[in-house]
């Protein structure tokens, strides 16, 4: 792996600090990949990063913005990406929302902000796990496998279309109506307060479609969806 002077690597940033990173990654993945711990994972993005030109800064010193730039990312559908209203340039925040909570990074370039959800899998699993948050339209996601020792990335948007994004929300939102009512009417003298709870949990298989793809390794179109990302960071 070659390093080269920060003078360098900055004039580089300003051109196109994060289609290098990811160059970087497709180049060396063992190099991301070397510990088997997610948050280890995250810790060597964040060293790409900065390995390309971008400073890494808190919270804090974004506050006087935070509030509108988290807005525009909480924008669950949208395939807008984020203007960078901030002074910040070639910079990048970790876990901007919270350790919990999307996203893991914000980078700011010079005019957008783009937000990086990073999965990570210990075994040979080849998809990640959504758990109860669906794939965000204008998100960059990077998947790393620790035992295939393979990252990939991809757009929200390349995976799921916004109209599925909004079916799969409106399900759960008339299941926790139905949820709230049924607990009124059925359980309201419940001595001990026992009631029915439904919680949004979102998964890939190919119980409902055969074809679907599950692998995204061996996807065929792998090679497309990483392009994408790295035309939409350039």
């Amino acid at each position: 792996m070659l390093y080269k002077s920060t003078a360098k690597r900055t004039v580089e940033c300003m051109v196109n600090s994060l289609s290098k990173l990811f160059s970087h990654m497709k180049k060396y993945p063992d190099y991301y990949l070397g510990s088997s711990k997610g948050s280890d994972f995250e810790e060597r993005i964040s060293e790409g990063l900065n390995m390309h030109g971008c400073s890494r800064v808190v919270r804090d010193d974004i506050s006087e913005n935070f509030s509108m730039i988290k807005e525009k990312c909480k924008e669950v559908n949208s395939t807008d990406i984020i203007k960078n209203i901030d002074s910040h340039k070639n910079h990048f925040v970790t876990q901007p929302c919270g350790s919990q909570d999307y996203p893991d990074f914000w980078i700011f370039c010079e005019e957008f902000i783009f937000s990086v959800e990073v999965k990570f899998s210990q075994g040979k699993i080849a998809k990640p796990v959504w758990n109860s948050g669906l794939p965000r339209p204008n998100g960059i996601y990077i998947f790393g496998s620790y035992k295939m020792k393979a990252i990939t990335f991809f757009k929200g948007v390349d995976i799921i279309e916004k109209e599925e994004v909004t079916k799969l929300r409106d399900f759960f939102d008339s299941l926790k109506l139905q949820q709230e009512n049924f607990n009124h009417s059925k359980l309201k003298s419940q001595k001990y307060g026992f009631a029915a709870y439904s919680r949004a949990a979102y998964e890939q298989n190919k119980r409902f479609n055969r074809n679907a793809v599950t692998n995204y390794f061996s996807n065929l179109e792998r090679e497309k969806l990483e392009q994408n990302v790295m035309n939409y960071v350039s």
